[in-house]
This record gives C-alpha cells, structure tokens and sequence, in this order.
C-alpha cells in the first residue's frame, strides 16, 4: 500500500491524523527545505550558508554580524571585517597582547640638576599589576628641555611617571597630558 491509493491530503490534514509530530505548519522533506525560525536545540551541523563547523568538543560561539567577514586565506593570516570602520588582521603565529591604558595631565615640581622627579599626579590604569611593560607617551614640547621620563607600575592599577634631568642645570616643564599603554 502507497500514499498514491489515497485522495489528495493537505499537510494540516496529514498532521492532524499524525500522533507523535512535533511544531507546527506544513511537512518537510530532505532537500532544501525553508524553515521559518526554526528550534534546533542540540542539532549537529557541519555548515550553514557555506560556514563550516567543527564541534570543539565544548561550547563555543561564532557570530557574524551583518556586513561582517571572517576570511583566512590558508595558512596566512585571518581578517575580520566589521559593519564599521575597523578591521583587525590576527597574526598567523604567537600571542596576542592586550593592553590596557590611562592618561593624565602631570606637573613636575623643578628638577634640580642631575636629578630627577616624581609626577605628584599618578595614572589609573585599573588591571597593571607590578612588573607589566609599560609604553609611555610623553608630550613632545616637554622633551626639549633635555633629560626624560620613565614609567612603571607602582602599585596595583597606578603608574607612575619620573622625570630624569641629565641636564645642568634646573628645569620646570609646563604641565603636560601622558598616556600610557600597560601591554600584559
């Protein structure tokens, strides 16, 4: 006995004579079936819209926004595009650093010759722990004085900046805005 022996049935009509289907609205077949927001659960894929996907083992997430790109090329590097301005290009080995930053405006008190001096001003920099590298960006009209200025984190989440005179004679910089990056 086929289905053929049977009058012509709608898929609500067949539904309503099945006892064990599961959603709602009209029967699905294997090949290239248009499913409207669809509960997939715990369903495994391999690719969607020409996305492969390899099950990790755990958990784990890709989302692509609209507009976005994730492209490799081989065994080069991976770019991701974003809808915005900005695109970031992964290197193809080694370790990505984060960093973390601060500024502030610091006024050195006069530095005697051969001397140097603390800012009285440190920079919060929530995360720099003690022996983190810091890279100092320092106002370039303050280094034509001569002498210059090094930076370390001083306590947990501060920096802070010293001017070393190498200079004979005194010298008082005008206030100026330092930034820092604390690279972990």
């Amino acid at each position: 006995n086929t289905l053929n022996n049977f009058a012509n049935t709608t898929s609500a009509q067949l539904a309503s004579v099945i006892t064990d289907e599961t959603g709602a609205g009209t029967v699905v077949f294997s090949n290239t079936p248009t499913l409207i927001t669809p509960v997939l659960g715990a369903a495994t894929v391999t690719s969607i819209n020409d996305v492969s996907i390899t099950d990790p083992g755990t958990g784990a997430t890709l989302a692509l926004g609209n507009g976005s790109t994730l492209a490799t090329a081989g065994a080069f590097s991976t770019t991701l595009t974003s809808t915005g301005a900005t695109n970031v290009t992964l290197p193809t080995t080694g370790t990505l650093v984060a960093a973390l930053s601060g500024s502030n405006t610091i006024d050195f008190p006069s530095t005697a010759a051969f001397n140097s001096s603390d800012g009285p001003t440190t920079i919060s920099v929530p995360g720099a722990v003690d022996g983190d590298s810091i890279s100092l960006g320092v106002p370039g009209a303050l280094m034509a004085a001569g002498g210059g200025f090094v930076a370390w984190v001083s306590s947990p989440g501060v920096v802070t900046v010293r001017y070393i005179n190498s200079t004979g004679l005194a010298v008082n910089h005008n206030p100026g805005v330092f930034n820092v990056k604390v690279l972990k």
